[in-house]
């Protein structure tokens, strides 16, 4: 620290000389700002040291998630806060609404209360719309793993409304290397490597972020366009969603939730409509949140810096602009749902298919569940999928519960043989 210290003296007294020597000789005048310019770059260099400030890229800590640890053996199966998925209906009367979507439904990196799902359903209370309200979000899903989500443990809780929340990576986007996703890190987890000099880490970082936000909101606005494979492939997810709901005489809802950012000239606004204009042609009655954050400081909604999920304040503007739409009705009620169309995307593996059909078919009998747990599992062990992973979870911790339901011991032995399985491979159960 010392040495440290010398050395940014002698340093500086070098530049100093250098520009005085060069001022006086009337040396070029490039030469003259390029020494003037290294003094500034010292003296800014000095004066970050001082303040014992670091160039910015990544907080020093995350938000630590609202973790329920209260339910049995069965939430081992590594699906994290999400007991929400298994809780049913909160709420007493009205009608049901099921909720269906991601880490911005399932209120990553907030207090679960101040989560959507409660919020909204705090808002419809105080509109005079008291309703029975589910929330399927886990945070980490496409449009294909909500589908799969919502066919395993939506459609057996029969609700008269369902609100799929779209967010713009909920189709696969084309992106790859540094651009990881705009929402939680567009920056990478390291950064640039240090050099030890805070002026010039901080610029490199500042140059490395401008690009790769650049990088990033160009592949946001590519990827939402006709005829994209992701677009393509996502509007048949859209297209089940809003048949099945249909078949049933349900209300669908397509709410598509802005990203937090650039929220005074929002760069993704074509997109929003071409996800609307797709959810339309599927049957749904899409709500844009887009109004209800126009103008907001981007920033001051954010998680934290390297977070750019919505906290709690973002989470009550959607909710509150969501209920607005909900409140007009119609509020459905809805006694059966049905198996047609199946599910059978071109995102989901053929080898999941039979299951989930034989599972909509027959929602109380665990025995499909449990096909489909250890199917799940097998293709996370052959390709890395952590998402089949989670559904493994999902699967398993249905099936636990419908086979505990019955009494049925032998269902409860075959997945207490999965889960010892599966935790000896260091699966995590």
């Amino acid at each position: 620290m010392l040495m440290g210290a010398v050395g940014m003296l002698v340093l500086g007294g070098i530049l100093a000389v250098l520009s005085a020597v060069a001022v006086r000789r009337q040396a070029p005048w490039l030469v003259q700002r390029g020494l003037q310019g290294a003094w500034v770059m010292w003296l800014l260099e000095l004066a970050l040291r001082v303040a014992g400030v670091q160039a910015p890229w990544m907080p020093p800590q995350w938000v630590t998630l609202d973790i329920d640890d209260s339910r049995p053996v069965v939430e081992v199966a590594g699906i994290g806060r999400s007991a929400s998925l298994f809780s049913g209906y909160a709420g007493t009367k009205g009608p049901r609404v099921v909720l269906v979507g991601d880490s911005f439904t399932e209120g990553q990196g907030v207090h679960i209360d101040d989560a959507l799902p409660r919020q909204l359903q705090r808002s419809l209370d105080a509109r005079g719309q008291p309703v029975r309200l589910a929330s399927l979000g886990l945070s980490g899903e496409n449009v294909d793993g909500e589908a799969v989500v919502f066919e395993t443990l939506g459609q057996p809780l029969t609700p008269d409304v369902v609100v799929v929340v779209f967010v713009l990576n909920d189709f696969y986007l084309p992106m790859s290397g540094d651009l990881v996703d705009f929402i939680t890190d567009h920056r990478s987890e390291e950064g640039p490597a240090a050099t030890g000099w805070q002026t010039w880490d901080a610029l490199s970082a500042l140059v490395t972020l401008r690009r790769l936000t650049a990088d990033m909101t160009r592949a946001y606005q590519e990827a939402y366009r006709p005829g994209t494979p992701a677009s393509d492939e996502g509007a048949v997810y859209l297209d089940f969603f809003g048949q099945r709901g249909a078949a049933a005489g349900a209300r669908m809802v397509l709410a598509i939730y802005p990203l937090m950012t650039r929220l005074d000239d929002y760069p993704f606004a074509d997109a929003h409509a071409h996800i609307a204009a797709l959810g339309q042609a599927a049957g749904f009655e899409v709500v844009d949140l887009l109004p209800a954050f126009v103008g907001q400081d981007a920033s001051a909604l954010w998680v934290q810096p390297a977070d750019q999920h919505p906290n709690a304040t973002g989470h009550r503007l959607a909710a509150e602009h969501l209920a607005d739409a909900l409140v007009a009705g119609p509020w459905p009620t809805v006694d059966a749902w049905g198996c047609v169309p199946a599910l059978a995307g071109p995102l989901v593996p053929e080898a999941f298919h039979v299951g989930l059909a034989a599972h909509c078919a027959a929602p109380a009998r665990p025995e499909p569940l449990i096909q489909l747990t250890q199917a799940a599992l097998d293709r996370f062990r052959t390709q890395g999928d952590g998402q089949w992973l989670k559904h493994a979870g999902i699967f398993f911790i249905a099936a636990w519960s419908r086979a505990e339901s019955a009494g049925d011991g032998a269902a409860l032995d075959r997945l207490r043989a999965i889960q010892a399985a599966a935790t000896e491979d260091g699966i995590g159960w």
